[in-house]
């Protein structure tokens, strides 16, 4: 599967695909900035919670982070850019943002589904009131 987008940052590579992203640390300077072991990560669409982004300037550099939660924001996952990037680091957090926005609108829907199912569970008298709540609460991230 070729990516959507690649982004060639000064300490790696981030390549946007359809359900995932992917940061490679080729290079020398790669190893220098994020050290001997680095190695590619990939974040899949539904594991990402948001993104971080600055635009490259004249003199300082813009950098996208993927954030993904449950885990510590660090440099690793970001990929840090040149304003030579600017317009496909740019398409990249506008496609991405995207992406994510069509992810929480399936998971609002799959809540709701979630949620009239239980209903359903507990009219027939399978599940008790209180067990409806605590699911419904769990489900609305509450």
């Amino acid at each position: 599967m070729e990516p959507l987008y690649v982004l060639n940052g000064t300490d790696g590579q981030l390549e946007l695909y359809e359900d995932k992203v992917v940061i490679k640390r080729n290079g020398l300077r790669a190893r220098m900035t994020q050290g001997l072991l680095a190695h590619d990560k990939e974040f899949f669409i539904k594991q990402i919670s948001g993104i971080q982004y600055r635009p490259a300037g004249k003199i300082a550099k813009g950098y996208i982070q993927i954030i993904v939660q449950g885990s510590k924001e660090n440099n690793r996952n970001a990929v840090i850019f040149t304003n030579k990037s600017n317009e496909v680091a740019l398409k990249i957090k506008e496609q991405l943002e995207a992406m994510l926005a069509n992810n929480a609108t399936e998971n609002t829907t799959s809540a709701a589904d979630e949620i009239k199912k239980f209903k359903e569970l507990l009219d027939e008298g399978i599940i008790t009131e209180e067990e409806f709540n605590q699911k419904k609460k769990q489900l609305l991230g509450l």
